[in-house]
This record gives C-alpha cells, sequence and structure tokens, in this order.
C-alpha cells in the first residue's frame, strides 16, 4: 500500500491547493469584499450629508429636499424625472430615516 499512499497525498495537496488559488483569485476580484454599489452608495452619503450640513440642514431639515444626489440602485424610479432629493435618498435607501439621523446631525 505504500505505492498508493504517495498518488492519495499528492491529491490531497492539490485539492488544497486549488482552493487556496480559488481564494486568492476571489480576494483579488473582489468577491470578499465589499461591492462596489457598496461603496457608491456610501460616496453618495457623504456627499450628500457634506452638503447637508455645510448649508446649515441641521437646524432646518426642509434643506433637505434642496440637496440632489447621484443615481445609486436603491432609488425607486417614480422620482427620477425631477432628480434625486436627500429625503427621497434617506426614504429609499435607508429605511425611512430622516436626512438629520442619516447625517449624524447632533
Amino acid at each position: 500500500m505504500k505505492g498508493a499512499e504517495l498518488p492519495m497525498n499528492l491529491l490531497v495537496i492539490l485539492v488544497i491547493a486549488v482552493i487556496v488559488l480559488i481564494a486568492v483569485v476571489g480576494f483579488f476580484l473582489g468577491i470578499f469584499g465589499q461591492s462596489s454599489s457598496g461603496l457608491s452608495l456610501e460616496a453618495t452619503r457623504n456627499n450628500a450629508c457634506q452638503k447637508f450640513v455645510s448649508i446649515g440642514g441641521c437646524s432646518n431639515s426642509s434643506i433637505a429636499d434642496s440637496i440632489s444626489v447621484d443615481k445609486v440602485d436603491c432609488l425607486s424610479e417614480d422620482s427620477a424625472a425631477d432628480g434625486y432629493t436627500l429625503t427621497e435618498f434617506a426614504t429609499d435607501c435607508y429605511s425611512n430615516v430622516p436626512p438629520e439621523t442619516l447625517c449624524s446631525c447632533s
């Protein structure tokens, strides 16, 4: 049985090497990382909140309706005609969180 042992060990090593290779390729292709839509969502939130806070939105939340945001996957199509506002973004993408909470106003 010594002759069968070497090919069996080789087979186990090859299977482990293939699994590791798939994991490394997946890591570099971003399969295990945050999706690009998630990054886009956070970038949109950061940009909109920066505008909101800088023009006094924390003390006047109605300003959120005047701040436009870029289109991201979570926004519904029904408001596309007139552009997207921070209020729509907070409603569609963050489960009806008010803009002042979304942007961490205290």
